[in-house]
């Protein structure tokens, strides 16, 4: 595959001199003739229209006639989605609640995990791609706080959710019966 932003780059290209275009090669194999084959092209500038022509090749390097140009629109980057299972929390003294958290990008990206904490009772624990919001409720004052988690994709775009949660006052044991 030679492909490029420069129509008569690409137009011009052979598969030994392709100034101004880039290539792709890769094996199909045990395919028939006409049967339809697909590849995907990596690290393309978003929205952009890129040309593109085929050259098929055997063993011994003997090249086919090109395709003809074809036309393909990268789309936008989306940003990353992050979901919480719970996005505001009462907790009381003696509990130890966790909250899980989702992380997706469609465009395939790498993907960052930030989280700033509402107070010390909470604290994101990042394993092997899971991330749990682990909130203790004896570790701060009774009241009400606010967390931050933002994921960010490898090309800077961004997006975040908030959990509101509150530590609930730790009240003495009441006597039910003597």
């Amino acid at each position: 595959i030679v492909y490029g932003t420069d129509r008569g780059a690409v137009e011009a290209a052979t598969p030994r001199s392709y100034t101004g275009c880039s290539i792709f090669t890769s094996e199909v194999n045990d395919s028939a003739v006409g049967e339809e084959v697909s590849r995907t092209l990596r690290s393309l500038e978003f929205d952009r229209l890129y040309y593109c022509k085929l050259f098929n090749y055997t063993y011994s390097l003997v090249y086919s006639e090109p395709s003809e140009i074809i036309e393909v629109r990268t789309t936008d980057n989306h940003a990353p989605a992050v979901e919480l299972s719970d996005d505001e929390v009462g907790i009381m003294a003696h509990q130890v609640v966790k909250v899980q958290v989702s992380v997706s990008d469609v465009d395939d990206h790498s993907i960052t995990v930030k989280y700033e904490s509402g107070s010390v009772a909470d604290k994101l624990i990042s394993q092997n791609d899971i991330h749990t919001i682990v909130i203790t409720g004896n570790a701060a004052p009774e009241g009400s706080y606010k967390g931050r988690l933002t994921v960010t994709d490898q090309h800077g775009l961004s997006s975040y959710v908030e959990l509101s949660y509150t530590l609930l006052p730790n009240k003495k044991p009441v006597k039910i019966k003597d």
